[in-house]
């Protein structure tokens, strides 16, 4: 075998193998598409549990790399736990700390704040990244929309999902150059659940008065 058929054979196999590479990841982009549309698509049933809300945080942030030039910042204030199903919440948290890293393509600064307000656990996500438009904002838990060229369009409908399935909500707040930050709001779960059951007894009537 001359050197030239060598050089051609060792040509075509790489070509092979990047070809091969780029269906292994069109099939992979597939996969979180089918998987994001039966998460959002399916019931959500929380099982909660007493969960440390700095645990919640440091598991979430350990399944990330967080480049170096993004500097992480965790503050927790008067909250040391929350009574929510740890699993979906670290689920939203990995989807809003991986968005805001995104975000930040030249670096910047990634803090994430838990607090209580009014028996309500509050935690946010903050970058100081590209930030976004109303236009953006106005669209973002809508399913299918993304700004990301491999985006699936249902990471955050599926984190407002979550969030809601625990009796809270999240909201985001945002300005063009000067980042973005997300806030989950959780009251305790349990308190939740009784008012859902209350709400579907159908011995509590509410009788007017005269």
């Amino acid at each position: 075998m001359g050197a030239s058929e060598q050089l051609r054979e060792t040509a075509e196999a790489q070509e092979l193998a990047e070809d091969l590479q780029k269906l292994d990841a069109q099939v992979q982009y597939m996969n979180n598409v089918v998987s994001d549309l039966q998460d959002y698509a399916r019931e959500l049933k929380p099982k909660p549990v007493e969960t440390s809300v700095r645990e919640l945080i440091d598991d979430s942030l350990s399944t990330i790399t967080i480049p170096e030039d993004v500097e992480p910042n965790i503050i927790v204030e008067n909250s040391a736990t929350v009574v929510v199903d740890p699993a979906m919440i670290r689920r939203v948290l990995v989807n809003l700390v991986s968005n805001a890293i995104q975000a930040m393509p030249r670096g910047g600064k990634l803090t994430l704040r838990a607090s209580r307000s009014d028996g309500n656990t509050l935690i946010h996500v903050r970058d100081t990244g590209n930030g976004m438009t109303p236009e953006v904002m106005g669209k973002l838990f809508q399913p299918l929309f993304t700004t990301k060229a491999k985006g699936t369009g249902f990471g955050l409908p599926v984190c407002k999902r979550i969030v809601e399935a625990h009796g809270g909500e999240i909201v985001v707040e945002s300005e063009t150059g000067k980042g973005t930050i997300f806030t989950i709001t959780i009251p305790d779960l349990k308190a939740h659940s009784q008012k859902q059951s209350d709400h579907n007894d159908p011995m509590m009537v509410s009788v007017p008065t005269r």
